[in-house]
């Protein structure tokens, strides 16, 4: 799914929900509309009804509360038109807009063709396995080149182990590296990236959507009971924001502390939220 259509798909349900609204606000109104004459410098209202006077029945000053519901049902009517044309017209473009069909046109070709030519889109599984390998290529050659401190302990056999068999610094990590797997979320663990006002940092994940195509690095504080890693937690986040992460567009961020571990519950919460469509 593309952006076109995640945005056309969100956009839809939230029609529809105005459309309940509507519907549910126009329940118990009175039918007609509301004419407005200008006296003078008041206003004057008279109440049109199919079967009645075109000119209309005056509506008393202290039957105000006749004209303001006269006045919500117009408008709740035409909100509906118009919330009923752009639901046909999303409804219309989903049913022939299909990303997949443009990625799966490489798919399609004789074996022999598809060597020839370099696709638009990749299929889904073919970018996800070229993102994976382009990264873990970047992994390594970043940890040789610029992360001076190498931490040599994550070369121990003993330690933290997810269920892809890679080393991690603690049981939260891998926590929610497994969790990613499991729900076929690609990621990179500890990627090194440089942030103006930092340097190079290693984030804990970065994680592709495999549906939109966007990165977002995910980091977790697991010591925020410690004042001083609390600062130093919160300091990164702001350099984070200096550099153009934000959460919840391209930043993941989850913490815990002593009196508060992990919520493992959230994790379907966050991952369906931030990285999938």
């Amino acid at each position: 799914m593309d952006y076109l259509e995640k945005y056309a798909q969100e956009r839809l349900e939230k029609l529809k929900g105005m459309r309940r609204q509507c519907v549910a606000n126009l329940k118990g109104l009175p039918e007609g509309k509301v004419y407005v004459k200008k006296k003078r410098k008041t206003n004057q209202f008279y109440k049109i009804t199919p079967d009645g006077d075109r000119n209309g029945k005056y509506i008393k000053a202290g039957e105000r509360d006749v004209a303001e519901s006269l006045v919500k049902r117009e408008y709740n009517e035409k909100c509906l038109k118009e919330i009923e044309k752009e639901i046909r017209a999303l409804e219309k473009m989903l049913k022939t807009c299909n990303s997949e069909n443009l990625e799966n046109v490489i798919s399609k070709l004789a074996p022999v063709k598809q060597t020839m030519v370099m696709p638009l889109v990749l299929p889904r599984e073919d970018f996800i396995k070229q993102w994976e390998e382009e990264k873990q290529q970047l992994k390594e050659k970043m940890w040789s080149m610029v992360m001076k401190s190498y931490d040599e302990s994550m070369d121990d056999e003993e330690g933290v182990f997810t269920e892809k068999d890679e080393k991690v610094r603690s049981k939260s990590e891998k926590i929610i590296a497994d969790k990613l797997n499991l729900m076929g979320i690609p990621y990179i663990y500890e990627l090194p990236l440089h942030l103006d006002g930092l340097g190079y940092i290693k984030p804990d994940f970065t994680a592709l959507n495999p549906d939109t195509r966007e990165e977002c690095i995910w980091e977790h504080f697991g010591m925020m009971e410690n004042p001083e890693y609390a600062s130093k937690a919160m300091n990164k986040l702001n350099v984070y924001a200096r550099n153009g992460y934000t959460v919840g567009d391209n930043l993941i961020i989850t913490m815990e502390g002593q009196s508060q571990p992990l919520n493992t519950r959230n994790l379907d919460k966050v991952i369906r939220k931030n990285l999938m469509t």
